[in-house]
């Protein structure tokens, strides 16, 4: 606003207050007023004329102005009472879709569902259809509706998915709008024409992105239902979700029942128990399982525990603690008492249901009655138990093999042979025991036919100790027409090969001695005809000979004489076994016989150890005989060293016989001689086998058949270059022992 300074006439009759809110109404801003003489006042008169034309125009200006500036503003207005209009109907819009989705999430009822919804949309939408197809497979089925719709409804066949508005909304998974059908070559179905309709939406109704159904609305006016198509499709979502819960409500109330009928059938018991207060529902038939009356009176957690073993109930307790602080928890078996006495035992599997906080707020899960099964685990390791423990009793070691050669059980005779444990040995395949390897042995029978599942036995020389001979035998093991297994049973059968060879040898001179006594007492009647007539010969006082004819007749009496003594240790040999009542020590029998022959061995070349046991047991036996044994063995030692320096050694011990199971007296008499080829190994206790060019080949089989006669064995062992060993057992006397009372 301009300021303006007005000087006027003096004058009584003008009042300055008056013209200075006169002038400031006009839009002046007066800084004074002044009065002075006429010229001021005519000249400050044209001034103020002049202002006010101007203002005059001014004025004009500012209201054209202030009018173009109403104008947007108008129009603004406007388009603000359109958008209020279209927000309100948003709002009432938003407001029924909560009020629906409310709805639709209370009521689990699909009747009470879709009721709601077509309620809400003719009341928001004002269409003159509305229905909802649900999808099953490939066909569209309209759900019955008790309204004007429900003679339409009634005449509409299924559609299918890519027919018509309603089948495309299916098939292209997107909304289908149509203004006119009838000019619409989407709409192939007469259904909504011939009712008079002219415009339709068909909005498909997704759940988790899958199509379960349609929703279609109808108008008999041509109406554009895509300008509404955010609401709709939110709509469409929400109803969805709606019919989705129903259906699956639906479906659990099926299931739920089945599940009760089922549950009340199986012999397992379902429960559902609150963590937080512990309040169990059960599920199947705990009355019969328990007693009758358990299901009012096991109602919480801690009734349960009330009737589980003392044993297990800390064990539960503490299980129940780690639920409610979320932990996992394994199955848990425990025993719970029943109404009339006794306990079962009850296998517990569950899982935890969470919140959406991911606060454990139930456990969910089974109850099994697994008593017959503990009983028969009970039975079975009982029965495990007695199998091992007659499995361990056997002396000869056993395996049991799978198909793949891996090993299931061993007995404490197998592990002996093997030298391992059985937490070593089990599910571990042969060769990986015996040599470190994961192919079995080149030629390995056993692994033939434990692959074959196939009986063999053979034997061979033993894979842990090459020295020892084996039989081993394999036995298909046959579990219900199906072979599961093998067992091998590896037996040492070297003592008993040398027993066996023992008694053949035995058979052998028992029939040789026979024979021989047979030929010796043929020979002896001639031989003692010859001796007669060869005294009567040698008699001087009958005839006269010559010194020469003398030395003759001296030699072949000799000669008979040695035949004759011949024939005696044949008889000897032949002769039966014999009964000796003498106690006998055989330490003394061995300190007389070195006596007898220490002139022998007292040559230079040869050392003689003595170790002889002290307070042995005696023996029941011949003195003289087992003395003609025992130094008929140290002179054979003596002559095996006769051309190089070596050690006769002589042992005496108490034990177990090598060859039966007896306690027996043992004498060991060991050279460092030759030793005995393996070629004369055989022969060398058959009578007249002898490798001495002076000798008769009596002695060795004489000695045996003395043994033989005292019950005893007298085996050898020999390496030609490292000398011979030879053993004589003989069968222990219980009584008193030399030196001890």
């Amino acid at each position: 606003m301009a300021q303006t300074k007005i000087m006027i006439v003096e004058d009584e009759a003008i009042d300055r207050k008056e013209l200075k809110m006169t002038l400031q109404n006009m839009g002046y801003h007066i800084c004074s007023i002044e009065r002075t003489g006429e010229q001021a006042v005519e000249k400050a008169e044209k001034a103020l004329q002049k202002s006010g034309d101007m203002l005059e125009i001014m004025v004009e200006k500012r209201t054209a102005a202030l009018a173009s500036t109403n104008k947007p503003l108008e129009q603004e207005i406007e388009i603000r009472g359109q958008k209020e209009q279209e927000l309100a109907r948003r709002n009432k819009e938003m407001d029924f879709l909560n009020k629906m989705l409310h709805n639709v999430t209370c009521s689990l009822s699909f009747s009470n569902v879709t009721a709601s919804v077509i309620d809400g949309i003719n009341d928001i939408i004002h269409p003159d259809l509305v229905t909802i197809f649900i999808k099953k497979g490939n066909s569209l089925i309209p759900i019955e509706q008790e309204n004007d719709a429900s003679k339409f409804l009634e005449d509409t066949d299924p559609h299918t998915a890519g027919e018509c508005l309603c089948g495309l909304a299916v098939s292209r998974e997107k909304p289908q709008y149509s203004v006119n059908i009838h000019n619409d070559p989407r709409c192939v179905r007469m259904e909504c024409k011939n009712a008079g309709y002219q415009s339709f939406a068909a909005l498909p109704l997704f759940s988790r992105k899958t199509i379960i159904g349609v929703l279609g609305l109808a108008s008999f006016k041509e109406r554009n239902f895509k300008k509404r198509a955010m609401f709709l499709e939110l709509l469409s979502d929400q109803i969805a979700i709606g019919i989705q819960n129903s259906l699956l409500y639906k479906d659990a109330r099926k299931h739920e029942e089945r599940f009760r009928i089922a549950a009340e059938a199986a012999s397992d018991l379902i429960f559902e128990r609150d963590i937080k207060t512990g309040r169990i529902k059960w599920f199947g038939d705990i009355d019969t399982m328990l007693g009758q009356g358990s299901r009012k009176k096991i109602k919480t957690f801690e009734d349960l525990c009330k009737l589980i073993h003392p044993d297990d109930r800390a064990r539960i307790t503490q299980r129940a603690h780690n639920e409610h602080n979320g932990q996992t928890v394994r199955p848990e078996i425990f025993r719970i008492r029943k109404k009339i006495g006794g306990y079962l035992y009850w296998k517990n599997k569950c899982r935890t249901v969470f919140n959406n906080k991911g606060v454990p707020v139930k456990r969910i899960g089974v109850c099994t009655d697994i008593t017959e099964r503990k009983t028969a685990e009970k039975d079975l390791r009982k029965s495990r138990y007695l199998l091992q423990t007659v499995f361990n009793s056997i002396s000869d070691p056993l395996v049991l093999f799978s198909r793949d050669m891996k090993i299931i059980m061993m007995n404490k005779a197998a592990l002996s042979y093997f030298k391992i444990e059985l937490k070593n040995a089990v599910n571990a395949k042969c060769c990986e025991l015996l040599k470190d390897g994961l192919s079995r042995c080149k030629g390995c029978r056993i692994a033939s036919a434990v692959s074959e599942n196939r009986a063999i036995s053979f034997e061979r020389k033993s894979c842990m100790n090459p020295q020892r001979d084996e039989h081993v035998t394999i036995y298909p093991v046959v579990e219900s027409s199906v072979k599961t297994g093998t067992l091998v049973r590896i037996k040492d059968i070297t003592e008993s090969k040398k027993t066996d060879a023992i008694l053949a040898r035995t058979d052998r001179l028992t029939s040789l001695g026979q024979l021989s006594g047979g030929l010796a007492h043929e020979i002896r009647n001639p031989l003692g005809g010859i001796k007669l007539f060869l005294d009567i010969l040698s008699d001087e006082e009958r005839y006269e000979r010559s010194k020469e004819e003398m030395e003759i007749l001296n030699d072949i009496n000799t000669n008979i004489n040695k035949i004759n003594g011949i024939i005696k240790r044949v008889l000897s040999f032949a002769s039966p076994d014999g009964n000796y009542p003498d106690i006998l020590y055989v330490n003394d029998v061995i300190k007389d016989s070195l006596n007898l022959i220490k002139n022998k061995l007292s040559k230079p070349n040869i050392i003689v150890k003595l170790y002889l046991t002290d307070n042995l047991s005696s023996v029941n036996g011949d003195f003289i005989g087992l003395q003609q044994v025992i130094t008929n063995l140290i002179l054979n030692a003596v002559d095996a060293m006769e051309n190089s320096k070596g050690t006769l050694t002589i042992k005496t011990s108490a034990g177990e016989s090598w060859f039966h199971n007896a306690r027996t007296i043992k004498i060991e008499i060991k050279d460092t001689g030759s030793g005995i080829n393996e070629e004369d190994q055989e022969n060398i206790f058959n009578p007249f086998f002898t490798t001495k060019p002076t000798g008769t080949g009596l002695g060795l089989s004489i000695s045996h058949k003395i043994v033989q006669r005292h019950g005893g064995i007298l085996s050898f062992k020999s390496k030609p270059g490292m000398g011979t060993s030879f053993f004589i057992e003989l069968p222990e006397v219980k009584g008193e022992i030399k030196g001890v009372k």
